[in-house]
Protein backbone atom coordinates (compact mmCIF):
# COMPACT_ATOMS: atom_id res chain seq x y z
CA UNK A 1 0.00 0.00 0.00
CA UNK A 2 2.91 2.53 0.50
CA UNK A 3 4.60 1.79 -2.41
CA UNK A 4 1.19 2.38 -4.26
CA UNK A 5 0.46 5.53 -1.96
CA UNK A 6 4.47 6.65 -3.16
CA UNK A 7 3.79 5.53 -6.56
CA UNK A 8 0.62 7.62 -6.96
CA UNK A 9 2.51 10.70 -5.18
CA UNK A 10 5.17 10.53 -8.23
CA UNK A 11 3.30 10.53 -10.78
CA UNK A 12 1.29 13.45 -9.35
CA UNK A 13 4.15 15.38 -8.99
CA UNK A 14 4.83 14.53 -12.93
CA UNK A 15 1.71 15.53 -14.05
CA UNK A 16 1.64 19.15 -11.85
CA UNK A 17 4.94 20.06 -13.57
CA UNK A 18 4.07 18.66 -17.21
CA UNK A 19 0.90 21.04 -16.43
CA UNK A 20 3.36 24.03 -15.09
CA UNK A 21 5.44 23.57 -18.42
CA UNK A 22 2.47 24.22 -20.18
CA UNK A 23 0.82 26.63 -18.31
CA UNK A 24 4.56 28.75 -19.04
CA UNK A 25 4.61 28.33 -22.69
CA UNK A 26 1.24 28.81 -23.34
CA UNK A 27 1.25 32.61 -21.05
CA UNK A 28 4.44 33.10 -23.03
CA UNK A 29 2.58 33.04 -26.11
CA UNK A 30 -0.30 34.71 -25.34
CA UNK A 31 1.95 37.55 -23.34
CA UNK A 32 3.78 38.23 -25.97
CA UNK A 33 0.24 38.82 -27.95
CA UNK A 34 -1.14 40.61 -25.26
CA UNK A 35 2.21 42.78 -25.45
CA UNK A 36 1.90 43.94 -28.78
CA UNK A 37 -1.81 44.34 -28.57
CA UNK A 38 -1.59 46.84 -25.68
CA UNK A 39 2.15 48.29 -27.08
CA UNK A 40 0.36 49.14 -30.48
CA UNK A 41 -2.54 50.60 -28.44
CA UNK A 42 -0.79 53.03 -26.90
CA UNK A 43 1.57 53.89 -29.42
CA UNK A 44 -1.66 54.98 -31.82
CA UNK A 45 -2.81 56.77 -28.43
CA UNK A 46 0.33 58.84 -27.96
CA UNK A 47 0.70 59.29 -32.12
CA UNK A 48 -2.43 61.27 -32.08
CA UNK A 49 -0.15 64.14 -30.31
CA UNK A 50 2.49 64.03 -33.10
CA UNK A 51 2.73 66.81 -35.19
CA UNK A 52 2.61 66.76 -39.03
CA UNK A 53 3.93 67.56 -42.29
CA UNK A 54 2.94 66.61 -45.90
CA UNK A 55 4.18 63.78 -47.75
CA UNK A 56 3.94 61.52 -50.36
CA UNK A 57 2.93 58.11 -51.51
CA UNK A 58 5.23 56.53 -53.30
CA UNK A 59 4.06 52.89 -53.15
CA UNK A 60 1.19 51.35 -52.78
CA UNK A 61 0.14 47.51 -53.25
CA UNK A 62 -1.35 44.61 -50.88
CA UNK A 63 0.96 42.39 -50.33
CA UNK A 64 -0.05 38.34 -50.70
CA UNK A 65 0.73 35.44 -48.38
CA UNK A 66 -0.46 32.37 -48.96
CA UNK A 67 0.22 30.07 -46.28
CA UNK A 68 -1.02 26.33 -46.23
CA UNK A 69 -4.76 26.88 -45.18
CA UNK A 70 -5.52 30.84 -45.60
CA UNK A 71 -4.25 33.74 -47.29
CA UNK A 72 -3.30 36.54 -45.62
CA UNK A 73 -3.95 40.50 -47.48
CA UNK A 74 -1.48 43.23 -46.03
CA UNK A 75 -1.49 46.68 -47.27
CA UNK A 76 1.93 47.93 -48.08
CA UNK A 77 1.79 52.00 -48.37
CA UNK A 78 5.43 53.59 -48.21
CA UNK A 79 5.77 57.73 -48.32
CA UNK A 80 8.37 60.30 -48.00
CA UNK A 81 8.06 63.42 -45.86
CA UNK A 82 10.73 66.18 -44.65
CA UNK A 83 11.55 67.40 -41.41
CA UNK A 84 14.11 70.26 -40.62
CA UNK A 85 15.19 69.58 -44.56
CA UNK A 86 16.04 65.83 -43.84
CA UNK A 87 14.20 63.67 -46.26
CA UNK A 88 12.31 60.26 -44.23
CA UNK A 89 10.93 57.34 -45.86
CA UNK A 90 8.13 55.40 -43.67
CA UNK A 91 6.03 52.33 -44.67
CA UNK A 92 3.73 52.38 -41.51
CA UNK A 93 0.22 53.20 -41.83
CA UNK A 94 -0.34 52.02 -38.54
CA UNK A 95 0.90 50.73 -35.32
CA UNK A 96 0.06 47.08 -34.72
CA UNK A 97 -1.42 46.59 -38.15
CA UNK A 98 -1.57 42.91 -39.01
CA UNK A 99 -3.17 41.20 -42.59
CA UNK A 100 -5.64 39.19 -41.17
CA UNK A 101 -6.74 37.89 -44.18
CA UNK A 102 -9.01 40.62 -44.86
CA UNK A 103 -8.36 41.25 -48.87
CA UNK A 104 -11.31 44.11 -48.94
CA UNK A 105 -10.05 46.18 -46.39
CA UNK A 106 -6.15 45.90 -47.48
CA UNK A 107 -7.16 46.75 -51.09
CA UNK A 108 -9.33 49.86 -49.55
CA UNK A 109 -6.32 50.96 -47.74
CA UNK A 110 -3.89 51.21 -51.05
CA UNK A 111 -6.97 52.68 -53.11
CA UNK A 112 -6.86 55.60 -49.87
CA UNK A 113 -3.17 55.82 -50.64
CA UNK A 114 -2.58 56.09 -54.41
CA UNK A 115 1.13 56.52 -55.55
CA UNK A 116 1.77 60.01 -56.07
CA UNK A 117 -1.09 60.91 -53.90
CA UNK A 118 -0.13 63.80 -51.09
CA UNK A 119 -0.18 62.41 -47.51
CA UNK A 120 -0.45 64.03 -43.62
CA UNK A 121 2.26 62.48 -41.80
CA UNK A 122 2.22 62.16 -37.95
CA UNK A 123 6.04 61.68 -36.73
CA UNK A 124 7.47 61.58 -33.63
CA UNK A 125 9.28 64.90 -32.85
CA UNK A 126 12.08 62.96 -30.58
CA UNK A 127 12.56 60.71 -33.47
CA UNK A 128 11.29 62.09 -36.81
CA UNK A 129 12.06 58.84 -38.66
CA UNK A 130 9.35 57.17 -36.43
CA UNK A 131 6.02 58.33 -38.43
CA UNK A 132 2.39 56.81 -39.46
CA UNK A 133 -0.41 58.35 -41.52
CA UNK A 134 -3.45 56.97 -39.14
CA UNK A 135 -2.96 58.19 -35.52
CA UNK A 136 -5.56 57.13 -32.75
CA UNK A 137 -7.17 53.83 -31.43
CA UNK A 138 -10.21 52.27 -33.42
CA UNK A 139 -12.24 49.30 -32.88
CA UNK A 140 -10.27 46.90 -34.59
CA UNK A 141 -7.56 47.67 -31.68
CA UNK A 142 -10.15 46.75 -28.92
CA UNK A 143 -11.22 43.85 -30.74
CA UNK A 144 -8.15 42.46 -31.10
CA UNK A 145 -7.64 42.14 -27.06
CA UNK A 146 -11.65 41.16 -26.85
CA UNK A 147 -10.31 37.95 -29.06
CA UNK A 148 -7.39 37.25 -26.67
CA UNK A 149 -9.55 37.40 -24.00
CA UNK A 150 -10.41 33.41 -23.73
CA UNK A 151 -6.62 32.60 -24.54
CA UNK A 152 -5.68 34.29 -21.26
CA UNK A 153 -8.54 32.91 -19.13
CA UNK A 154 -7.11 29.26 -20.16
CA UNK A 155 -3.68 29.33 -18.35
CA UNK A 156 -5.26 31.48 -15.55
CA UNK A 157 -7.61 28.66 -14.79
CA UNK A 158 -5.03 25.82 -15.26
CA UNK A 159 -2.62 27.76 -12.49
CA UNK A 160 -5.87 27.98 -10.67
CA UNK A 161 -6.80 24.38 -10.80
CA UNK A 162 -2.92 23.35 -10.12
CA UNK A 163 -2.86 25.38 -7.23
CA UNK A 164 -5.76 24.23 -5.83
CA UNK A 165 -6.34 20.64 -6.09
CA UNK A 166 -3.37 19.53 -8.77
CA UNK A 167 -0.35 19.73 -6.08
CA UNK A 168 -2.71 17.81 -3.45
CA UNK A 169 -1.58 14.37 -5.09
CA UNK A 170 -3.67 11.50 -3.00
CA UNK A 171 -4.74 13.84 -0.68
CA UNK A 172 -8.40 13.95 -0.92
CA UNK A 173 -10.04 17.68 0.72
CA UNK A 174 -12.45 17.30 3.24
CA UNK A 175 -15.78 16.44 2.36
CA UNK A 176 -14.29 16.22 -1.25
CA UNK A 177 -13.84 19.13 -1.70
CA UNK A 178 -17.20 20.64 -1.22
CA UNK A 179 -17.93 23.97 0.29
CA UNK A 180 -18.33 23.49 4.33
CA UNK A 181 -20.69 26.16 6.03
CA UNK A 182 -22.03 26.96 9.31
CA UNK A 183 -25.91 28.57 10.12
CA UNK A 184 -25.94 28.48 13.65
CA UNK A 185 -24.95 25.16 15.62
CA UNK A 186 -25.75 23.68 12.81
CA UNK A 187 -23.29 22.02 10.07
CA UNK A 188 -23.99 22.30 6.01
CA UNK A 189 -21.95 21.48 2.99
CA UNK A 190 -23.10 23.36 -0.23
CA UNK A 191 -23.96 21.34 -3.34
CA UNK A 192 -24.64 23.13 -6.14
CA UNK A 193 -26.09 21.18 -9.66
CA UNK A 194 -23.58 23.72 -11.43
CA UNK A 195 -20.92 25.31 -9.64
CA UNK A 196 -21.14 29.48 -9.87
CA UNK A 197 -17.65 29.40 -12.00
CA UNK A 198 -19.07 26.72 -14.53
CA UNK A 199 -22.53 28.99 -15.30
CA UNK A 200 -20.55 31.99 -16.09
CA UNK A 201 -17.76 30.04 -18.03
CA UNK A 202 -20.77 28.81 -20.16
CA UNK A 203 -22.33 32.40 -20.18
CA UNK A 204 -19.14 33.80 -20.92
CA UNK A 205 -18.63 31.42 -23.75
CA UNK A 206 -21.90 32.09 -25.39
CA UNK A 207 -21.16 36.25 -24.57
CA UNK A 208 -17.92 35.77 -26.43
CA UNK A 209 -19.06 34.45 -29.19
CA UNK A 210 -22.06 36.59 -29.59
CA UNK A 211 -19.28 39.88 -29.06
CA UNK A 212 -17.16 38.67 -31.90
CA UNK A 213 -19.68 37.98 -34.45
CA UNK A 214 -21.91 41.11 -33.64
CA UNK A 215 -18.67 43.32 -33.88
CA UNK A 216 -17.79 41.85 -37.15
CA UNK A 217 -21.28 42.29 -38.62
CA UNK A 218 -21.54 45.84 -37.21
CA UNK A 219 -17.79 46.66 -38.54
CA UNK A 220 -15.44 43.61 -39.74
CA UNK A 221 -12.84 43.18 -38.28
CA UNK A 222 -12.18 47.13 -37.70
CA UNK A 223 -15.80 48.24 -36.02
CA UNK A 224 -16.46 51.76 -34.67
CA UNK A 225 -14.70 52.06 -31.29
CA UNK A 226 -18.61 52.32 -29.71
CA UNK A 227 -19.11 48.62 -31.25
CA UNK A 228 -16.15 47.59 -30.10
CA UNK A 229 -16.78 48.63 -26.44
CA UNK A 230 -20.38 47.23 -26.79
CA UNK A 231 -18.53 44.00 -27.66
CA UNK A 232 -16.67 44.03 -24.74
CA UNK A 233 -19.67 44.94 -22.50
CA UNK A 234 -21.42 41.79 -23.99
CA UNK A 235 -18.77 39.56 -23.38
CA UNK A 236 -17.35 40.52 -19.93
CA UNK A 237 -20.93 41.61 -18.03
CA UNK A 238 -23.21 38.62 -18.67
CA UNK A 239 -20.85 35.92 -17.29
CA UNK A 240 -19.93 37.91 -14.20
CA UNK A 241 -23.52 39.05 -13.67
CA UNK A 242 -24.21 35.27 -13.95
CA UNK A 243 -21.40 34.58 -11.47
CA UNK A 244 -22.91 36.94 -8.53
CA UNK A 245 -26.24 35.21 -9.01
CA UNK A 246 -25.06 31.82 -8.79
CA UNK A 247 -23.69 32.42 -5.85
CA UNK A 248 -26.30 34.61 -4.37
CA UNK A 249 -28.57 31.75 -4.92
CA UNK A 250 -26.15 29.22 -3.47
CA UNK A 251 -25.29 31.69 -0.19
CA UNK A 252 -29.34 31.80 0.67
CA UNK A 253 -29.20 27.99 1.65
CA UNK A 254 -30.88 26.34 -1.19
CA UNK A 255 -28.30 24.03 -2.12
CA UNK A 256 -27.22 23.07 1.65
CA UNK A 257 -27.31 19.61 3.20
CA UNK A 258 -27.48 21.49 6.67
CA UNK A 259 -27.18 18.30 10.19
CA UNK A 260 -28.73 19.51 13.09
CA UNK A 261 -27.04 18.09 15.23
CA UNK A 262 -29.49 19.28 18.11
CA UNK A 263 -32.48 18.19 16.79
CA UNK A 264 -31.25 15.42 15.03
CA UNK A 265 -32.04 15.84 11.56
CA UNK A 266 -30.71 16.26 8.33
CA UNK A 267 -32.11 18.77 5.43
CA UNK A 268 -31.83 17.52 2.12
CA UNK A 269 -30.87 20.61 -0.35
CA UNK A 270 -33.82 22.59 -3.22
CA UNK A 271 -31.59 20.04 -6.03
CA UNK A 272 -32.65 17.26 -8.12
CA UNK A 273 -36.18 18.25 -8.53
CA UNK A 274 -36.71 19.09 -4.81
CA UNK A 275 -38.67 22.36 -4.60
CA UNK A 276 -38.65 22.91 -1.17
CA UNK A 277 -36.01 21.08 1.60
CA UNK A 278 -36.82 18.02 2.98
CA UNK A 279 -36.29 17.33 6.34
CA UNK A 280 -35.32 13.89 7.51
CA UNK A 281 -34.86 12.83 11.11
CA UNK A 282 -31.38 11.09 11.24
CA UNK A 283 -33.12 7.81 12.77
CA UNK A 284 -34.87 7.43 9.57
CA UNK A 285 -31.38 7.97 7.49
CA UNK A 286 -29.94 4.22 6.50
CA UNK A 287 -27.01 5.49 4.66
CA UNK A 288 -25.40 7.09 2.13
CA UNK A 289 -25.11 5.33 -1.34
CA UNK A 290 -22.39 5.85 -4.21
CA UNK A 291 -23.15 4.59 -7.71
CA UNK A 292 -20.59 4.25 -10.34
CA UNK A 293 -22.63 5.54 -13.77
CA UNK A 294 -20.51 4.68 -16.73
CA UNK A 295 -21.96 6.34 -20.34
CA UNK A 296 -20.24 5.90 -23.78
CA UNK A 297 -19.03 8.95 -25.10
CA UNK A 298 -19.14 9.57 -28.95
CA UNK A 299 -15.58 8.86 -29.53
CA UNK A 300 -16.11 4.92 -28.41
CA UNK A 301 -15.07 5.69 -24.97
CA UNK A 302 -15.95 5.64 -21.34
CA UNK A 303 -16.87 8.43 -19.08
CA UNK A 304 -17.23 8.05 -15.31
CA UNK A 305 -19.81 9.62 -12.65
CA UNK A 306 -20.61 9.10 -9.01
CA UNK A 307 -23.55 9.55 -8.18
CA UNK A 308 -24.83 10.20 -4.42
CA UNK A 309 -27.67 9.02 -2.60
CA UNK A 310 -29.32 9.63 0.72
CA UNK A 311 -31.21 5.86 2.01
CA UNK A 312 -33.86 6.38 4.15
CA UNK A 313 -36.90 4.94 5.47
CA UNK A 314 -40.30 6.23 4.00
CA UNK A 315 -43.47 6.77 5.92
CA UNK A 316 -44.88 3.38 5.67
CA UNK A 317 -41.12 2.10 6.19
CA UNK A 318 -40.34 1.39 2.68
CA UNK A 319 -36.98 2.81 1.32
CA UNK A 320 -36.56 5.70 -0.48
CA UNK A 321 -33.53 7.43 -1.94
CA UNK A 322 -32.64 11.22 -2.63
CA UNK A 323 -29.89 12.27 -5.24
CA UNK A 324 -27.87 14.73 -3.43
CA UNK A 325 -25.18 14.91 -5.99
CA UNK A 326 -22.87 14.15 -8.98
CA UNK A 327 -19.28 13.85 -8.66
CA UNK A 328 -16.55 13.13 -11.51
CA UNK A 329 -14.40 11.83 -9.05
CA UNK A 330 -14.55 8.46 -7.15
CA UNK A 331 -12.18 10.04 -4.18
CA UNK A 332 -13.98 12.78 -3.85
CA UNK A 333 -17.20 11.66 -3.70
CA UNK A 334 -16.55 8.57 -1.07
CA UNK A 335 -15.08 11.84 1.09
CA UNK A 336 -18.07 13.63 0.47
CA UNK A 337 -20.38 10.73 1.57
CA UNK A 338 -17.92 9.56 4.67
CA UNK A 339 -17.78 13.39 5.97
CA UNK A 340 -21.86 13.07 6.13
CA UNK A 341 -21.68 9.89 7.41
CA UNK A 342 -19.59 10.79 10.68
CA UNK A 343 -21.47 14.69 11.18
CA UNK A 344 -24.96 12.46 11.06
CA UNK A 345 -24.13 9.92 12.85
CA UNK A 346 -24.62 7.64 10.82
CA UNK A 347 -22.98 3.99 10.14
CA UNK A 348 -20.57 2.96 7.66
CA UNK A 349 -21.41 0.93 4.26
CA UNK A 350 -20.93 -2.82 4.73
CA UNK A 351 -18.48 -4.24 2.03
CA UNK A 352 -21.71 -5.70 -0.16
CA UNK A 353 -23.14 -1.98 -0.27
CA UNK A 354 -19.92 -0.30 -1.63
CA UNK A 355 -20.16 -2.82 -4.70
CA UNK A 356 -20.71 -0.50 -7.94
CA UNK A 357 -24.03 -1.13 -10.20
Amino acid sequence: MAKASSGGKVSSIIAALFLLVFIGIWGSLIGNFDYMAIHAIRQQSVAQAFPTVPGRVVESRVSVYRGRRSITYTPVIRYTYRVNGQMYKSGVLRHGMWGGGNQGSAQRAVRAHPVGSPVLVHYNPADPSDALLEPGVRGGDWLMLLFFLPFNLIPLWMFLYLIRGGLRGNIVAEAGGAKIVYWGVNQAVRLPKTAAAVVALVVGILSWIIAIVVAFVSGGSDPPVSSAIAAWLVAVVPPIVAFLLARLRAAGGRYDLVIDSVRRTLTLPMTFGRTMPIELSSASVQDIHIQEIITRTSKGGTQRRYELSLVHRGPHGNEQRELLARWGSQRNAEALAEWIREKAGLKAQTSEDSKWT
